[in-house]
């Protein structure tokens, strides 16, 4: 059951999921492409020497402008928004595909953890394409890319899974993939801008704020699950 799941989202979506992976490593390669046109600007460089005076983070190397502008502003929005949009379109029917999944004698988590497998796939197709011309061109420009790797990297992919549990597991416990998607949508707002702030005035822990997004994405995940076994969402 887990496979057929899987394989029914994942053959629905693969298209549209590879052209959402293009697009992040297009944004990666915007990001690189910005690095020389955008630091010769006066008030790029002034808000770079601010930025430097407040954590010491050096925008205006490759690893501090990846780290900031890559990893901390355009990737987080390209997986985060995505990402919750399908998360939340797992619990449609589209042409009555869930319904005859869930007709079969199987316990009726295994088809949302097959469909929710399939998401992973995708998201972490995007995470890795997106990530890797950052993680080459700073290991060519200055090294350092472990770095990137190691903590960024996974963040990344953290985030994105925390979001999508979020908006799956609104969307089993409303029943409406819109109201999940847009709640979703709100509060990675909110706490992309206050994650921002924390990192900024206060050096708040990123081997904290890791472990929180954990702590939500599988917290997430085991209550979509156990809420779908129990809740009738076709109506």
């Amino acid at each position: 059951m887990l496979l057929d799941a899987f394989a029914s989202v994942w053959m629905a979506h693969r298209r549209a999921w590879l052209i959402w992976a293009v697009a992040v490593t297009g944004l990666a390669l915007a990001v690189i492409a910005g690095y020389d046109f955008l630091l010769r600007r006066w008030m790029v460089i002034n808000l770079a020497d601010w930025l430097n005076d407040l954590q010491g983070l050096d925008v205006n190397e490759p690893l501090g402008w990846a780290r900031l502008i890559g990893f901390g502003i355009v990737l987080p929005w390209a997986v985060g928004v995505p990402v919750v949009y399908w998360a939340s379109a797992l619990l449609l029917n589209g042409q009555g595909e869930l319904t005859l999944l869930l007709a079969y004698p199987y316990p009726r988590w295994q088809v949302l953890l097959g469909r929710w497998l399939a998401l992973v796939l995708g998201l972490m197709l995007a995470i890795v394409m997106g990530s890797l011309p950052l993680l080459l061109w700073v290991g060519w420009q200055q090294g350092g890319w472990l770095a990137l790797l190691r903590e960024q990297m996974l963040f990344l992919a953290l985030w994105g899974l925390s979001w999508a549990n979020v908006a799956l597991c609104l969307g089993v416990w409303s029943g409406q993939a819109r109201l999940a998607r847009w709640s979703a949508w709100l509060g990675l707002l909110f706490v992309w801008v206050g994650v921002g702030v924390g990192k900024l005035f206060w050096n708040s822990s990123e081997q904290l704020l890791g472990w929180l997004l954990a702590g939500v994405a599988g917290m997430g995940l085991v209550a979509a699950l156990w809420l779908f076994e129990r809740r009738d969402i076709l109506g």
